[in-house]
């Protein structure tokens, strides 16, 4: 049987943005809020402040996992370019999500480049108020036209 995991994450540098403001890596797996609280995100042997492809296929490959689905958000901080290296460099192990603020000025251009130039071919947009678009924006009617 074929297992395929639809969440995974890598991570060239964490550098996010939640409700508690900018995240960033520390050391040994662990990151720091703007609001002071630090927290555990990378589980131990994973990695110090990063999780690289070859380290997650590590992990796959114990667990007889075929293929994985990479996906981002706000939390770790963008990482479409680090995923589409990832998706080329190991095709029959990875596919991916491009991500994106739609309240960024550039969308369209952003847009162009993830989807027509880069050939993502799947979106992931992360709306929570914790760790997504609504934790730094005003509510985002997910029916509406910026969504759209």
């Amino acid at each position: 049987m074929k297992i395929i995991d639809s969440h995974m994450h890598i991570v060239e540098y964490i550098n996010g943005i939640g409700s508690q403001g900018e995240l960033r890596a520390l050391a040994n797996g662990m990151v720091k809020y703007a609001t002071g609280q630090e927290f555990r995100i990378i589980p131990e042997g994973m990695g110090s402040t990063g999780v690289t492809p070859e380290e997650l296929i590590k992990l796959m490959d114990k667990y007889n996992v075929e293929k994985g689905i990479l996906l981002q958000g706000n939390y770790l901080g963008f990482q479409n370019l680090y995923t589409f290296e990832a998706i080329s460099k190991y095709p029959n192990r990875f596919t991916g999500a491009a991500t994106l603020d739609p309240f960024s000025r550039n969308k369209d251009k952003i847009i162009n480049y993830l989807f027509d130039e880069l050939k993502f071919k799947i979106i992931k947009m992360e709306v929570s108020n914790g760790s997504g678009l609504m934790c730094n924006h005003e509510t985002v009617d997910l029916n509406g036209s910026l969504m759209h």
